[in-house]
C-alpha cells in the first residue's frame, strides 16, 4: 500500500473508526454490479453513521482527489456504482 493510500485510510479510520471501513479481500460484495460486466476494487468502502462523517469523507476524498460513488444494495444493472479505485460510501 502506498503512502497516499495509507493516509487515505488513517483519515477514513479517524472520520468514521477501523469498524465501518472495509478494504481489500472485504470489498468483494461490492467490486461487481449483479450482472458481472462492471467489476473493480474500490479503494475503501465506507459506513457513515452521520451527515456530518459523510461530509467528513468528502472533505477528505477532495483533498486527496479520489472519486466518490455513493452505493446501496449495489443490484443496478448499468454500471453506476462501479467505483474501481473510489471510496464507495454504504448507508
Amino acid at each position: 500500500m502506498d503512502d497516499r493510500t495509507q493516509a487515505i485510510h488513517a483519515g477514513l479510520q479517524a472520520i468514521v473508526g477501523s469498524d465501518q471501513i472495509f478494504t481489500g479481500v472485504a470489498t468483494d460484495r461490492w467490486s461487481r454490479d449483479w450482472t458481472g460486466q462492471f467489476e473493480g476494487m474500490p479503494l475503501a468502502v465506507v459506513r457513515p453513521g452521520t451527515c456530518e462523517e459523510v461530509a467528513a469523507i468528502l472533505r477528505l476524498a477532495g483533498q486527496y482527489h479520489v472519486p466518490v460513488v455513493p452505493i446501496a444494495g449495489n443490484t443496478g444493472l448499468n454500471g453506476g456504482a462501479y467505483g474501481a479505485g473510489s471510496i464507495l460510501v454504504s448507508i
